[in-house]
């Protein structure tokens, strides 16, 4: 009984190490082997349209577009609500790189804003990109308007694979 107890007990431990150690490598393959690259970027100023929607506190363009530039992917941005704002912004954004079947993030920027304004533009480039592999894009865009009210909304490229053509005026966008 005793020989059967100590078997048990010694498989049991054997099994507690092998789940540990499989579910540091998972969390190894999540991360990836990648350092996250803070982006360099510009903010600016985008003038609202007076053609569109003035009805309420709402975002009217909210859209992520990624393409191909010499130096890597190009990112922009762009944020831009129903009525000037106090303040409107583009914050967290993630550029994220698909590792097998988990989400490595592999650059960042901190975003921005302006005040008084109704839109404002994100650009950078990211130039560890690898064409052929699958990226997606996150943020989130905010806005303060003057009576108080405070608007965000999560903006996601959703996924896309890099392999974006570098024609002849050396740039190539696509929209999300």
């Amino acid at each position: 009984m005793k020989l059967r107890n100590v078997f048990l007990r010694l498989i049991s431990s054997a099994l507690v190490m092998a789940l540990l150690l499989c579910s540091s490598n998972v969390e190894v393959l999540a991360r990836g082997s990648e350092d996250v690259v803070e982006l360099e970027f510009t903010i600016t100023e985008i003038p609202g349209n007076p053609g569109m929607s003035r009805l309420g506190h709402d975002f009217d363009i909210a859209n992520i577009s990624v393409g191909r530039v010499a130096e890597g992917m190009d990112v922009d941005i762009l944020c831009v609500v129903s009525e000037d704002a106090a303040v409107v912004g583009i914050k967290d954004i993630k550029i994220k790189h698909k590792v097998g079947i988990f989400w490595s993030e592999v650059a960042s920027a901190s975003g921005g804003e302006l005040k008084d304004t109704d839109g404002i533009g994100f650009h950078s480039v990211y130039n560890g990109a690898v064409l052929g592999d699958t990226y997606k894009i996150t943020c989130v865009y905010y806005a303060d308007f003057y009576d108080g009210t405070h608007r965000e909304m999560n903006g996601d490229s959703g996924a896309f694979t890099y392999n974006f053509p570098l024609p002849s005026s050396n740039a190539y966008t696509v929209t999300f």
